[in-house]
């Protein structure tokens, strides 16, 4: 028997706030991609997102017995895979036929927070300023530093939750929520060869709201930023944080991402102490100071 479902979702991070709505739409064909697993249907899907694509068919040979349930998972798994890709899309809709309990097609129709245009705006800007503001004498400590404080000098919040995008960060009024800012900070941490995540979960205090924020990697440990919450307290109170320290203001499913464990601080204490010569000691002693505001000898 041909069953013919068609759901849309879409998902706003207003004030962190999470939307769901559903809806039923009309879907244009496309000639389909052969999968065979559930996985392959998620790695596909984030491929189109990745290329902006629009819409997107495949015929998939596994179980179909809940096929409603098996795509909705797959697309609140896609924020896990934690780069621009995964938090640019605005809508997922799909279609699909069931022709056995092992074989239907399914045609998923995407929309974006950007346009292909304006994510080539976002990235041309992220690739320029990169390379103006950070220096190949630069360590990655330091340009996750510098990296952070342009786009907090840059962008300003989007108290009227109107803006999702790094691109509305990027052009006049300068406004977006803290999507945009994870957004962008993870397109910049990629141009300068630092390993990061966007990652998603929800304020404590109110779990039914949702946050993004990044992961970086300095010296194989993982650390969180925020940059969304530094710059409307106008501090580093969020910067590189363990987990223990961040999940007294969040939570987010750790099985997704990267443990943090290491303290900054300390960490950076450590490795200004281990300087090689007087440049180290005064790179790193001024690093420190920047961010806690004391001499690292304190």
């Amino acid at each position: 028997m041909l069953k013919r479902i068609t759901q849309l979702l879409s998902v706003f991070f207003a004030a962190g706030a999470l939307t769901l709505m559903v809806n039923t739409i009309a879907l244009a064909s496309a000639a389909p991609i052969q999968v065979h697993s559930y996985d392959e249907v998620d790695s596909r899907l984030h491929d189109a997102m990745t290329n902006h694509t629009e819409q997107i068919q495949m015929e998939v040979f596994a179980p179909a017995t809940d096929i409603n349930k098996s795509i909705g998972d797959i697309r609140a798994k896609l924020y896990h895979f934690g780069d621009y890709s995964a938090f640019t899309h605005k809508y997922i809709s799909w279609e699909w036929d069931k022709f056995s309990s092992e074989h239907f097609s399914i045609t998923f129709s995407i929309t974006y927070f950007e346009t292909a245009e304006q994510a080539a705006y976002v990235d041309q800007v992220a690739r320029k300023t990169v390379s103006e503001i950070t220096t190949p004498q630069m360590d990655e400590h330091q340009k996750v530093k510098v990296i952070h404080d342009w786009i907090v000098s840059k962008l300003e919040y989007d108290y009227d939750l109107n803006q999702y995008s790094a691109y509305a960060g990027l052009v006049d009024p300068y406004k977006t929520v803290c999507q945009g800012y994870s957004l962008l900070a993870s397109k910049m941490f990629d141009y300068a060869g630092i390993k990061n995540k966007i990652i998603f979960g929800y304020l404590k205090n109110n779990e039914k709201t949702t946050h993004s924020w990044n992961l970086v990697q300095l010296d194989d440990l993982w650390y969180h930023v925020d940059l969304t919450w530094d710059d409307t307290s106008n501090s580093y109170t969020y910067y590189n944080l363990t987990d223990e320290q961040i999940k007294l203001s969040r939570t987010w499913n750790p099985e997704y991402y990267p443990a943090a464990s290491s303290e900054y601080r300390e960490e950076l204490k450590k490795k200004h102490k281990a300087g090689k010569n007087g440049l180290d000691f005064l790179r790193l002693g001024q690093l420190y100071r920047s961010i806690y505001k004391q001499s690292v000898n304190d």
